[in-house]
């Protein structure tokens, strides 16, 4: 960004925040794919500066961000969202101070601990009443799309046939008004913060919408690494209180396999290919080419979740068997 577009984008910034921009500073960290800048205001506070590429509907996603900020709890402060070009939002939040959350330094009791607190958090977004005017995702919308983009750009991946034709059928889809709710939709372990204060805080709001609050658990049930198996697991326990409902793992292995196509659509032009080929094979391994419903490597961890003796016996005992059953 040359120097001409930084003022613009500095006197846009006080024109829309209550404060004056002292400097802004590249931001080198982090996995977000939109510009990032740290401001600096004169009294010495600090926020961030995020530039996204939109689509016209971008009025949609602010009145989304609003609606899930009146929780006060898991997102940045919205200081201000506001279209800086055509095409090009900007967003100033709260800096938040936390380092990334890894399961790995944690003991068995403190991360069960952290998925409790962390799945009643994630209750409260869920169960959040609907505001009009938010950003909707439609199912039937994400297939078509995809599957569009796929074939329009002639792009294969593993089992890419048998993964269109179970999309395609209606009898599959398991979306329902019930559960329909808002959901940060990016769900994984890099974007979930500890924060000084203890809580937990979820960056990188920039695909957030309404739709079957389910689908929040895509990385959850299928794409993480085997070293966060335990916490996502004891996230599912905590979250449906120790009594996961049946139909989550099917409905989640239909909103897993529709959401690697849809990371497909994104990330095409950013030479990952080679990620989404692997992810899809990855797929197709834990589902047993979509034969069954609850991916095969929650088997052993609820076998080590259980030897550990931590809680959730009963539950675990159940979803043992119901694998063993599959």
């Amino acid at each position: 960004m040359d120097a001409q577009t930084m003022d613009q984008l500095r006197g846009m910034i006080e024109t829309n925040c209550s404060f004056r921009v002292k400097r802004l500073e590249p931001l080198t960290t982090g996995g977000s794919t939109a510009f990032s800048q740290i401001l600096y205001t004169d009294d010495d506070r600090m926020f961030l500066v995020k530039l996204m590429r939109i689509d016209d509907r971008w009025q949609e996603y602010l009145n989304t961000l609003n609606a899930i900020g009146s929780l006060d709890l898991l997102m940045p402060r919205l200081e201000a969202g506001f279209l800086f070009q055509p095409g090009v939002l900007c967003l100033v939040t709260a800096w938040v101070t936390g380092t990334v959350f890894d399961p790995q330094d944690m003991e068995l009791v403190q991360l069960d601990h952290t998925a409790g607190k962390f799945a009643g958090y994630l209750r409260r977004l869920h169960t959040l009443p609907v505001q009009e005017g938010g950003r909707e995702y439609s199912i039937a919308e994400n297939i078509r799309s995809s599957i569009t983009f796929l074939e329009d750009n002639a792009v294969t991946l593993p089992h890419q046939k048998l993964y269109t034709r179970y999309l395609e059928d209606p009898g599959n889809s398991p979306y329902t008004d019930a559960r329909r709710g808002y959901i940060h939709f990016d769900l994984h372990r890099k974007n979930i913060l500890c924060c000084q204060n203890g809580n937990c805080c979820l960056i990188d709001w920039e695909i957030t919408g309404i739709s079957d609050v389910w689908r929040d658990f895509v990385y959850a049930v299928c794409i993480h690494q085997p070293e966060e198996r335990d916490f996502w697991l004891l996230l599912l326990l905590h979250y449906f209180e120790d009594a996961i409902p049946d139909r989550f793992f099917t409905a989640s292995r239909f909103y897993t396999v529709l959401f690697m196509m849809m990371l497909v659509r994104s990330n095409c032009a950013k030479g990952t290919m080679a990620q989404h080929s692997m992810l899809a094979q990855k797929i197709f391994d834990d589902y047993q080419g979509l034969k069954c419903t609850i991916p095969v490597w929650m088997k052993q961890t609820a076998e080590r979740l259980l030897a550990a003796e931590i809680g959730h016996q009963a539950e675990l005992t159940r979803l043992i068997r119901l694998i063993e059953e599959e």
